[in-house]
Protein backbone atom coordinates (compact mmCIF):
# COMPACT_ATOMS: atom_id res chain seq x y z
CA UNK A 1 0.00 0.00 0.00
CA UNK A 2 1.32 3.48 -0.84
CA UNK A 3 -0.10 6.24 1.63
CA UNK A 4 0.63 9.67 0.00
CA UNK A 5 0.13 13.14 1.96
CA UNK A 6 -1.31 15.73 -0.11
CA UNK A 7 -2.63 17.62 2.64
CA UNK A 8 -1.12 20.45 3.89
CA UNK A 9 -0.20 18.90 7.38
CA UNK A 10 2.35 16.08 8.46
CA UNK A 11 0.14 12.77 8.43
CA UNK A 12 0.49 9.55 10.67
CA UNK A 13 -0.11 6.34 8.91
CA UNK A 14 -0.90 4.64 11.99
CA UNK A 15 -4.07 6.35 11.97
CA UNK A 16 -5.64 4.32 8.85
CA UNK A 17 -8.07 2.00 8.86
CA UNK A 18 -8.11 -0.85 6.09
CA UNK A 19 -10.66 -3.69 5.57
CA UNK A 20 -11.82 -5.57 2.94
CA UNK A 21 -14.56 -8.28 1.18
CA UNK A 22 -14.03 -10.82 -0.99
CA UNK A 23 -17.18 -11.96 -2.27
CA UNK A 24 -19.34 -10.50 0.62
CA UNK A 25 -17.56 -12.38 3.02
CA UNK A 26 -14.65 -10.39 5.34
CA UNK A 27 -11.02 -11.53 4.80
CA UNK A 28 -8.85 -12.22 7.97
CA UNK A 29 -6.15 -9.79 7.80
CA UNK A 30 -2.45 -12.30 7.74
CA UNK A 31 -0.81 -9.22 10.37
CA UNK A 32 2.58 -11.84 10.59
CA UNK A 33 2.79 -11.73 6.54
CA UNK A 34 2.30 -8.01 5.94
CA UNK A 35 4.22 -5.25 7.30
CA UNK A 36 3.60 -3.52 10.62
CA UNK A 37 1.49 -0.55 10.33
CA UNK A 38 3.99 2.44 9.99
CA UNK A 39 4.04 4.76 13.26
CA UNK A 40 5.29 7.62 11.33
CA UNK A 41 4.63 11.15 10.17
CA UNK A 42 4.71 11.37 6.61
CA UNK A 43 5.32 15.61 5.42
CA UNK A 44 3.19 17.20 3.13
CA UNK A 45 3.99 15.93 -1.04
CA UNK A 46 5.65 12.77 0.42
CA UNK A 47 4.76 9.25 0.77
CA UNK A 48 5.50 5.70 2.72
CA UNK A 49 5.18 2.39 1.41
CA UNK A 50 3.95 -0.99 3.39
CA UNK A 51 2.46 -4.36 2.32
CA UNK A 52 -0.93 -5.62 4.61
CA UNK A 53 -1.86 -9.15 3.55
CA UNK A 54 -5.74 -10.64 4.13
CA UNK A 55 -6.55 -14.28 3.30
CA UNK A 56 -9.02 -14.38 0.96
CA UNK A 57 -10.88 -17.59 -0.46
CA UNK A 58 -9.65 -19.88 -4.09
CA UNK A 59 -12.69 -19.06 -5.87
CA UNK A 60 -12.92 -15.76 -8.37
CA UNK A 61 -15.29 -13.00 -7.22
CA UNK A 62 -15.37 -9.52 -6.05
CA UNK A 63 -12.24 -7.71 -3.99
CA UNK A 64 -13.47 -4.50 -2.19
CA UNK A 65 -10.72 -2.88 -0.04
CA UNK A 66 -11.59 0.35 1.96
CA UNK A 67 -9.06 2.91 3.48
CA UNK A 68 -10.41 5.43 6.23
CA UNK A 69 -7.39 7.91 7.25
CA UNK A 70 -8.75 8.12 10.56
CA UNK A 71 -11.26 7.27 12.78
CA UNK A 72 -12.26 11.07 12.96
CA UNK A 73 -12.92 11.78 8.94
CA UNK A 74 -16.11 10.84 7.44
CA UNK A 75 -13.44 10.28 4.20
CA UNK A 76 -13.18 6.79 3.07
CA UNK A 77 -11.51 5.13 0.06
CA UNK A 78 -12.70 2.44 -1.76
CA UNK A 79 -10.74 -0.51 -4.02
CA UNK A 80 -13.25 -2.78 -6.46
CA UNK A 81 -11.88 -5.02 -8.47
CA UNK A 82 -11.98 -8.74 -9.45
CA UNK A 83 -9.54 -11.66 -8.38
Amino acid sequence: MRVRNEGARAYNVVLSQITAQHNGRVPQQDLAAGDVVPDVEVPSGDDVIYTSVFEIGSEPGELQVSVQPSPFTQDTVYFVGQV
